[in-house]
């Protein structure tokens, strides 16, 4: 049930993070806002490691490369996020979003890429792929705005 908790407040952050950089790069421009971000970020991280990381950073050394993409792919998340939002707007973004999310997320178990435990696709889950496509189409289509 933690977990389950632990994902709501994720996913929150998620969606509250590019509106608060949007706004931020209005002022400042949109790749600054994404620097901003990231440098927040570092330094929250820094902090909690220091006081309770327990981890090796010499095995580094060892990661394959694939491993260190995190941040590049985070990056890309800030910035083409804080661009998007203006022309979409929140729903219609993270709809897409979670939908994609979703979808990425199925094949990944499905298959066990990316050193994820492989937890093969059923029927029920395609049902609730097709039904979260039907819930993303509906906001598209009927979502008042531009």
């Amino acid at each position: 049930m933690a977990m389950y908790l632990l994902a709501i407040v994720i996913g929150a952050c998620m969606v509250l993070v590019v509106p608060i950089n949007a706004a931020l790069g209005r002022h400042i421009g949109q790749v600054e806002a994404g620097v901003v971000n990231f440098t927040v970020g570092l330094a929250c991280v820094l902090a909690v490691s220091a006081a309770a990381g327990r981890g090796d950073w010499a095995a580094i050394a060892g990661a394959r490369p694939w491993q260190l993409m995190g941040g590049l792919l985070g990056a890309a998340i800030v910035v083409l996020s804080v661009v998007a939002i203006g022309s979409l707007g929140a729903a219609r973004l993270f709809t897409v979003v979670v939908l994609t999310q979703l979808a990425v997320s199925v094949i990944i178990d499905h298959f066990g890429l990316l050193g994820v435990e492989t937890r093969p696709a059923n029927g029920w889950v395609f049902a609730g792929l097709v039904l979260a496509a039907i819930g993303t189409l509906l906001v598209q289509l009927f979502r008042p705005g531009p």
